[in-house]
């Protein structure tokens, strides 16, 4: 699970209303269950994880307007608090067909780690990964 409340402000945009600058702040909450049954011949063992942490983030944001119908937005940040550290950053270009609907197809890379309790202890846990991944968000204005 993966939960991102975020809130920022427009502190700069250009005199023609094409580029904007916005910081922003706020929690980055993950939460991981993992259950695997292990079985060797006869014997079971069920084994179990819930781990869960939340990071302070703070990052910025760009946008670029080449029309009023086609957007490229990027923005990076990084979390620290419950985890080791994480890192996003992410790209994105949005069209604007309708007056109500826009697509975007986007990129993401992340980066984090996270680890509970000590290496050899039965209920260690690290978590540390490099992720990309690509999307295509399909939005509806009010």
């Amino acid at each position: 699970t993966l939960f991102e409340p975020h809130v920022g402000y427009n502190v700069y945009h250009s005199s023609n209303m094409k580029f904007w600058l916005q910081p922003y702040a706020g929690v980055r909450y993950t939460q991981h269950k993992l259950e695997n049954t292990i079985k060797i011949a006869d014997q079971s063992a069920l084994i179990e994880h819930d781990n869960s942490w939340a990071d302070g983030l703070v990052g910025a944001g760009i946008v670029y307007a080449f029309s009023p119908k086609v957007a490229f937005g990027a923005s990076a940040d990084g979390g620290f608090g419950g985890s080791e550290g994480t890192a996003t950053a992410k790209a994105s270009i949005t069209w604007r067909p309708a007056k109500h609907w826009s697509f975007s197809p986007n990129v993401m890379y992340q980066t984090g780690k996270y680890e509970a309790s000590s290496k050899g202890e039965t209920d260690w846990y690290l978590y540390d990964m490099k992720t990309t991944q690509g999307g295509l968000s399909f939005l509806y204005h009010f």
